[in-house]
């Protein structure tokens, strides 16, 4: 078993002197971004450690429970042999939930706060790269982190007892009739996640939520327990949006963007898994696109969360929501029993 958890490490920012004792209410709030998408100031580290090194055997298959802890930057996965080959790996469930076969993957993009289940396993010795390549204009205006060796995994001797990783069947994280189907939809709600860039304004850049900041006293959106709603969360701007809602699951069941259509990692970025039982709580809201989600309120927690982009100074900065989950039956009990 090897966990492994991606994250990035920026050096600090300095207060920009020129706005020390400024007047009247100038404030500088452009270190706060900086150095975000700069490859000069931006190292990804692995398990606490700048491109460690792994161990495996010829046929054996490790499990890695790959976390994107990433604050600010999306995250790329792809192992490469000595020659430059994408050697493909299994990918068998996401944040958390299994799904019932692995399926054969070349790369993955993910965002922070996304959990993929992964098995490795290698056919010949060696040293192998596990990458991350082609995200450097996809995720911020045309911006984004450069190429990086994330880790490196050495291959030798034999494992005497190597398995099909294809054949095997696993049990799913959530039961088969937990699925949601369209008869179930009760709603559709629409969502925005935006940016605006007001100078005059603090904080600037300024990241809202269907056009409003966030506001700790305010319930956004009423939702009711044991029903299923439809989400159709929208990205005008030319950045990326990890949507992570609390408590609950959700199925992803369209994504589509107008963003650098033909390029590779935004390809990848907008498929889907074609698996009915995939789940996920955190999912890349594309830029300028959509997803659309099935979200059912199943848990038996009613009260109050809050969904919101899992980039930190998009959610620190405004881009997160709160939202009152309402138990039906428990409301009519607790009337009736007022009445009487």
């Amino acid at each position: 078993l090897s966990p492994v958890c991606l994250g990035s490490l920026r050096r600090a920012a300095s207060i920009n002197a020129e706005y020390m004792g400024a007047p009247e209410n100038m404030w500088g709030v452009s270190d706060f971004l900086t150095g975000q998408t700069d490859a000069g100031v931006i190292w990804f580290l692995v398990n606490n450690a700048y491109q460690p090194s792994f161990e495996m055997r010829v046929d054996e298959a490790v499990r890695f429970r790959l976390l994107c802890a990433t604050t600010e930057n999306l995250c790329g996965f792809e192992i490469l042999d000595v020659s430059n080959n994408t050697v493909p790996f299994w990918r068998f469930g996401s944040d958390g939930v299994v799904w019932r076969s692995a399926r054969e993957e070349q790369f993955l993009v993910l965002a922070g706060g996304q959990r993929e289940e992964l098995l490795l396993q290698f056919k010949k010795r060696g040293i192998y790269e596990v990458k991350m390549r082609g995200l450097s204009e996809v995720q911020f205006f045309c911006t984004g982190p450069e190429d990086a060796v994330l880790a490196t995994i050495r291959v030798s001797g034999q494992d005497p007892s190597p398995v099909i990783i294809a054949d095997l069947n696993l049990p799913p994280g959530l039961a088969m009739d937990e699925i949601i189907t369209p008869d179930m939809v009760k709603r559709s709600r629409p969502i925005t996640f935006s940016m605006v860039g007001d100078s005059g304004h603090i904080p600037f850049p300024e990241f809202q939520v269907t056009g409003r900041p966030y506001n700790e006293t305010r319930i956004d959106e009423t939702l009711f327990l044991d029903e299923v709603e439809e989400w159709v969360i929208f990205n005008p701007d030319v950045t990326m949006h990890p949507f992570h809602i609390h408590v609950n699951f959700f199925q992803v069941k369209e994504m589509k963007s107008a963003y650098k259509p033909d390029d590779r990692s935004m390809q990848k970025i907008c498929s889907l898994p074609d698996i009915k039982e995939a789940w996920r709580d955190t999912a890349i809201v594309p830029a300028q696109g959509f997803i659309r989600v099935w979200i059912p309120l199943r848990n038996k927690f009613a009260g109050k969360t809050v969904f919101h982009c899992h980039f930190l100074a998009h959610e620190d900065t405004g881009m997160i929501s709160n939202i009152e989950i309402v138990d039906k039956q428990k409301r009519k009990s607790n009337r009736t029993a007022s009445a009487v």
